[in-house]
């Protein structure tokens, strides 16, 4: 069982900061966290065992930095792990051992001995969510229609794709799509739509039959105390943390969940 401690979040600075770690693989670079790997509301992600990857810190950090899709690992050094695997990958899929389907975002999560390890940069896969693209704080985000790649979600995830900066789009598949355009690109520049230009978290909420790709990335200047974008990381995101999740994710790797309306 992955029980939560929430004084382990509290007392944990490395959970919130981070310590930026190198690979050993086409100097792909990481940043370490304290505890299983979770999303930015906490919840902990579903990741797939790796025995191949069970060896050493070295081969699970090689076997994520040569594959594209990886966006992080989960490493036990001094026991068998989860499930008596000391190597888990990022994302799951299917997965085990969470719920969450969202991008990692920081470690703290109490299991064992686990340590989280992100992966800089961005992949060029999405985690889905029902609704409009919303923040950290369950706010609808400004997007950028984008008429020239709204002829298939490929062209606006291609879109997306092809600039460091996207965090994800938002999709109408089967309507016109807000303001009749089917594609629209986060973060909006200035963008419409929303009320929020914060970073890219989650989606909520009804319009039409809108749907959030969020794109798998993760920068060093995260962070997750719902500020604004680009900050770094600081020692008040723990106490945040540990009292918003202390009382809720005390069960076995867990996850609690909101839902507001539009």
């Amino acid at each position: 069982m992955k029980v939560f401690l929430a004084a382990a979040v509290a007392v944990a600075p490395a959970a919130c900061a981070g310590n930026t770690t190198q690979g050993s693989v086409n100097a792909t670079q990481f940043t370490h966290f304290e505890g299983f790997c979770r999303d930015a509301f906490g919840g902990d992600v579903l990741a797939n065992a790796f025995p191949a990857g069970a060896e050493s810190l070295a081969a699970c950090r090689a076997a994520c930095s040569e594959s594209s899709s990886c966006e992080g690992f989960e490493w036990y050094p001094d026991t068998p792990g989860f499930e008596g695997v000391k190597c888990h990958t990022f994302p799951g899929s299917p997965g085990a051992g969470g719920s969450s389907t969202l991008p990692i975002r920081q470690g703290g999560g109490s299991f064992l001995d686990a340590q989280c390890y992100i992966k800089h940069g961005c992949r060029d896969s999405y985690s889905l969510k029902d609704g409009l693209c919303r923040d950290l704080g369950n706010v609808d985000l400004r997007a950028d229609a984008v008429p020239s790649a709204s002829s298939s979600l490929e062209d606006c995830q291609s879109f997306c794709n092809a600039d460091e900066n996207c965090e994800g789009v938002e999709w109408y598949q089967k309507t016109a799509g807000y303001l009749d355009v089917k594609c629209h690109k986060l973060p909006g520049t200035p963008g419409s739509g929303g009320e929020s230009n914060s970073r890219l978290e989650t989606a909520g909420g009804f319009y039409l039959d809108a749907k959030c790709y969020i794109r798998r990335c993760y920068e060093p200047s995260y962070e997750i105390s719902g500020g604004a974008r680009g900050q770094r990381p600081h020692s008040f995101c723990l106490a945040a943390l540990s009292i918003l999740y202390g009382f809720l994710l005390l069960s076995d790797r867990s996850q609690a969940k909101g839902f507001s309306s539009k």
